[in-house]
């Protein structure tokens, strides 16, 4: 009598399933043969992770998926068509064959996330991440103080920030929703956090040379301005003096950063060395996994935006003389900005930074934006 599956280890039921996979005979008559019931063979390929042994032909069509972009269920039918065709297979693949091998492999259709203008790293990129990661292998060998690890970035946000989508009526031919007239205006935020959790003041740059001067501005905000609204060579400068002063002691800090023309000006470059700052370059094309802020805190971030946004349109009364509602104003988005950036978690921070290979595990130490002392973090961007 065959044992029920609760019965078997789940080393003893990936063998099975591997075997059964690597036969070729239908789940029935494998079921007779080996004594396994049917049910639980079909439990384990429902339930049991990874891809276990693959056929021949499935193998030759992963090759296929990964040495050509296969984006849609025809790219698919093609491909195994070739493979099937190699093989002398003599059968034609089906709609439900299709459905059935993305069903197993967890397939689905999705939108894009990320758009990649290449198709396989480049050997420069190659070497380059292994550089970074001996790098990073060094740091964890070290057992480097986190609050000495920082990483920077920028990050693009809108001033009118609404959800993509909002509810209706299934069916419906239009979908209406009411919004302030006006383009979606974008603004450079700038970010910096250690690995301990602690948080910089934001920088927002807003575009135009309007003067700054009236804004209430809270303590965890710092805005400025120029012509075009980018993060330029001069606000680098000064930016770093502040974030890294000079000192006697001799504790070496790590500033992980992407490679805007910004950060490798020469006079930001000898600063950090002068101040014994390292830093780290994240090659280029990999900040979307290696970079904390891109990994896990931009996109809560512009969630709480997001979310703070839908609350202030809920209270907005204010119309124009044309009845339009009137878009926010900078005051208004400094203080989106400012709330945000203060919900935004020491433990975000820290999993982001372990997320990316920075931490080898989080240290959920809780840290306060100000870096030093009891004074407020201030620049002065007139130097």
């Amino acid at each position: 009598m065959a044992k029920p599956r609760t019965f078997y280890a789940e080393d003893d039921a990936k063998e099975a399933l591997k075997n059964f996979e690597e036969s070729g005979l239908s789940r029935r008559r494998y079921a007779k043969l080996t004594g396994i019931p049917e049910s639980t063979i079909r439990h384990w390929r429902e339930k049991l992770p990874g891809k276990r042994g693959r056929k021949k032909s499935q193998q030759m069509l992963d090759m296929e998926a990964e040495s050509k972009r296969i984006t849609r269920d025809s790219d698919i039918k093609k491909a195994a068509d070739q493979v099937s065709k190699e093989l002398n297979l003599k059968r034609n693949v089906s709609r439900t064959w299709v459905w059935k091998w993305k069903k197993a492999d967890g397939i689905t259709y999705r939108i894009p996330t990320k758009v990649g203008r290449k198709t396989k790293d480049t050997e420069e990129v190659i070497k380059a991440m292994e550089k970074y990661e001996a790098q990073l292998e060094e740091m964890h060998n070290q057992l480097i103080d986190p609050s000495t690890i920082w990483n920077m970035d920028k990050t693009s946000v809108k001033l009118q920030n609404p959800y993509r989508n909002t509810l209706a009526l299934k069916g419906a031919n239009e979908v209406p929703t009411v919004q302030p007239p006006g383009g979606k205006e974008n603004m450079t935020v700038l970010l910096m956090v250690a690995a301990d959790g602690t948080k910089y003041p934001a920088v927002i740059v807003f575009k135009g040379a309007k003067k700054t001067g009236k804004l209430k501005i809270p303590e965890n905000v710092i805005v400025k301005s120029n012509q075009k609204g980018w993060w330029t060579n001069d606000f680098d400068l000064v930016y770093l003096k502040e974030a890294f002063p000079a000192n006697d002691t001799q504790v070496t800090q790590i500033l992980r950063c992407d490679h805007c023309k910004a950060h490798l000006s020469q006079n930001s470059v000898d600063l950090l060395q002068e101040r014994g700052v390292q830093q780290l370059l994240i090659p280029k094309g990999k900040t979307g996994d290696k970079k904390p802020l891109n990994v896990r805190v931009n996109g809560p971030l512009k969630a709480i935006m997001r979310r703070i946004y839908r609350e202030w349109m809920d209270n907005r009364t204010a119309l124009t003389k044309s009845g339009y509602l009137k878009e926010p104003s900078r005051q208004d988005f400094v203080n989106f900005v400012s709330q945000a950036w203060e919900e935004v978690s020491p433990l975000t921070i820290e999993s982001s930074l372990v997320k990316a290979g920075v931490l080898p595990e989080p240290t959920y130490m809780l840290a306060d934006y100000v870096p030093v002392g009891d004074d407020p973090f201030e620049f002065d961007f007139e130097e």
